[in-house]
């Protein structure tokens, strides 16, 4: 479930310098690994899983059977809802992760001015910060077309 719809840098204009930012870190590459490393561990707890949900619902469904055919016929219903609400992946964890962490060390310029833009420049946001500081500026965009959300703080 790779997201593709990003930004894959932005530009900082700093004074007559515009510096593009760079990747540290792609967490789609981190998770992937990950995953990569983890998958026989995976599929075995998966297939564990599998067989023991299938042999309870056996188990219930026989019980059933043996109480009389209607009520068997509803435990098949149940297990079968019961077995495929359980089935469902969770993808929370891994669409919320950001998609890479980028850096970009500039100069502050003498007038304290930033511009952060995108690279198809459809989005600015303009910074004032104090030139005799060291600024921490995190930058968080959900997709090409959401707006970016910009924090600042002063390091000294």
């Amino acid at each position: 479930m790779f997201q593709e719809d990003y930004h894959y840098n932005l530009l900082v204009n700093a004074g007559n310098k515009v510096i593009p930012t760079q990747t540290i870190a792609s967490m789609d590459g981190i998770v992937g690994q990950a995953f990569k490393k983890e998958l026989p561990i995976i599929i075995t707890k998966t297939l564990i899983s599998t067989i023991v949900k299938a042999a309870a619902a056996y188990v219930a469904n026989e019980a059933a059977d043996e109480a009389g055919a209607f009520v068997g016929l509803f435990a098949r219903i149940g297990t079968a809802v019961a077995q495929a609400a359980v089935n469902i992946a969770d993808l929370r964890t891994w669409t919320t992760l950001p998609k890479e962490f980028q850096y970009c060390p500039v100069p502050t310029p003498a007038n304290g001015r930033l511009t952060l833009t995108t690279p198809d420049r459809t989005q600015s946001v303009e910074l004032t910060v104090n030139p005799d500081s060291f600024h921490f500026i995190h930058v968080r965009s959900i997709n090409r077309t959401s707006n970016l959300i910009v924090t600042h703080h002063n390091l000294l």
